[in-house]
């Protein structure tokens, strides 16, 4: 940068002459806050969104709390049992309330197994809940029977069937 040059003729050699024009008629009518480049209303734009709008952007959960599992019956499967609910590779403890996000719902599954086994039998549900038709703060219930099958051993092919109810409900929380 040369000495003799001043700071508007430099903006000048650098911006086409559309956006020159745009910046002098800006100055010319004193809006300050939209002078010298349209990519500054870009900015304006998207942080009037982020300090204004964003902080009214609720994420959607379903919050899922359980009842104590009740044994129906067992015909030899095992003793001792876990219960969690698994996502993916996740697993959450069902003696706790889970929010889970209504998009990753059809994913969300009850899994009941046997514990502290050398070959675990297990049964899986799916919750089988449809958010669109849920109430905004509205809690229901649902009651899931979960069958385990023995695979192994000399009582192979018995059954285990575990009640479990859980209430439910949709609630809006922060993204």
């Amino acid at each position: 940068m040369s000495s003799n040059q001043n700071p508007e003729q430099i903006a000048r050699d650098r911006i086409d002459d559309d956006a020159f024009q745009h910046c002098r008629w800006a100055k010319q009518n004193k809006a300050k806050f939209l002078f010298y480049h349209p990519s500054r209303f870009s900015l304006l734009a998207f942080l009037s969104f982020w300090f204004f709008l964003a902080p009214s952007v609720k994420a959607q959960f379903l919050e899922i709390t359980c009842d104590k599992p009740q044994l129906v019956y067992n015909d030899h499967v095992g003793n001792e049992w876990s219960f969690a609910f698994e996502l993916g590779e996740k697993y959450f403890n069902i003696a706790t309330v889970n929010n889970f996000t209504l998009a990753e719902l059809s994913k969300v599954r009850l899994i009941v197994s046997e514990a502290n086994e050398k070959y675990i039998d297990y049964g899986v549900v799916t919750l089988g809940i449809d958010p669109g038709t849920l109430e905004w703060n509205k809690l229901y219930t649902k009651i899931l029977e979960v069958i385990i099958k023995e695979r192994n051993g000399r009582y192979a092919g018995n059954t285990a069937k575990w009640k479990v109810i859980i209430q439910y409900r949709k609630v809006h929380g922060r993204a």
